[in-house]
């Protein structure tokens, strides 16, 4: 029954937001906190605005990301989610950070181009 659940999530993952070959994308944190509890797989939660140039182009950076392999992302709207945005406190984006079994492992603020977040990400 665990497993007809688990595809079910999946099969929902993939329609509503995306699933590439490794790894799975989503908007919805807590969709992403579940599904990561279900995997056990960490969650990498970044905060992003439609207008906002450094996140639109972290968004296009990280399309296809071998590095992301083995994780969940979770693009999380600031301007669709100010409860989200307070509660982590975000001030300035994008504002991303590393969750495994929701504790915050790491965090960033701002955008510095691919190689730094690889940097940052395998640290």
């Amino acid at each position: 029954m665990k497993k007809i659940l688990l595809l079910s999530i999946l099969v929902f993952q993939s329609i509503c937001y995306g699933v590439s070959d490794d790894y799975i994308i989503t908007t919805k944190l807590v969709d992403a906190i579940a599904l990561s509890e279900e995997l056990n797989k960490e969650v990498l939660v970044i905060f992003t605005a439609n207008w906002c140039d450094y996140c639109n182009q972290m968004k296009k950076d990280l399309e296809y990301c071998q590095e992301l392999e083995g994780m969940i992302v979770c693009f999380v709207n600031i301007d669709k989610n100010p409860e989200l945005k307070q509660e982590y406190k975000v001030r300035s984006i994008p504002d991303y950070f590393l969750l495994k079994d929701k504790i915050e492992i790491k965090r960033q603020k701002g955008y510095y181009g691919k190689k730094d977040f690889l940097k940052w990400l395998s640290k």
